[in-house]
C-alpha cells in the first residue's frame, strides 16, 4: 500500500525547507502524485530516515488526526465569550477610527469647495468663475449623493 504525505508534511519530518523539496521536484529527482510524496520515495533518497524504525508513520498519523480535528472544533464550536468580547472591542475601535478618518476627509472637501466658491467670487475672468463654479457644485453633489 502507497503511503502518501503533503510536500509540507514531508519537509517536516525530515527536518527541511519545502523549498529544498520542491528543488527537488523541479529537478526530476523526487517524483510526486497529486502533489504528494510517496514515504518509500523518502526512505529510498534520505536513507538515514527510518520511517519504520522510530515511528514516523504512527506521528505522522498522530500529526494529521490532531491537524483534522482542530480544524473540525474551529468550525464547529463557537469562539468563546471572552473571544467575542475582544473582537467586538477591537471591531469597534477600528470603526473609530474610520469614522474619524470620515470626519477628517469631509473637512477638508467642505474646505476645498469653500476655496472654490471663494475664487469664484474673486475672479473676473468668466470662463474661469464658471470653472469654479462647476467645480464646487459637482463636488458637493457628489458629497449628497
Amino acid at each position: 500500500m502507497r503511503r502518501l504525505v503533503s510536500l509540507a508534511t514531508a519537509a517536516h519530518i525530515l527536518g527541511i525547507d519545502r523549498c529544498k523539496l520542491q528543488e527537488r521536484i523541479k529537478r526530476g529527482e523526487i517524483v510526486t502524485f497529486e502533489g504528494k510524496i510517496e514515504l518509500a520515495v523518502l526512505e529510498n533518497i534520505y536513507p538515514t530516515l527510518l520511517l519504520q524504525g522510530d515511528g514516523m508513520v504512527e506521528r505522522l498519523q498522530l500529526l494529521k488526526d490532531t491537524a483534522f480535528s482542530r480544524r473540525i472544533r474551529e468550525v464547529v464550536e463557537a469562539p468563546s465569550q471572552e473571544d467575542q468580547v475582544h473582537q467586538l472591542q477591537c471591531l469597534t475601535a477600528e470603526l473609530e477610527v474610520e469614522r474619524a478618518r470620515c470626519r477628517k476627509y469631509l473637512d477638508i472637501i467642505q474646505l476645498l469647495a469653500q476655496e472654490l466658491a471663494d475664487l469664484h467670487e474673486q475672479c473676473n475672468n468668466p470662463m474661469q468663475r464658471e470653472i469654479y463654479s462647476e467645480l464646487k457644485n459637482g463636488i458637493l453633489q457628489r458629497m449628497q449623493g
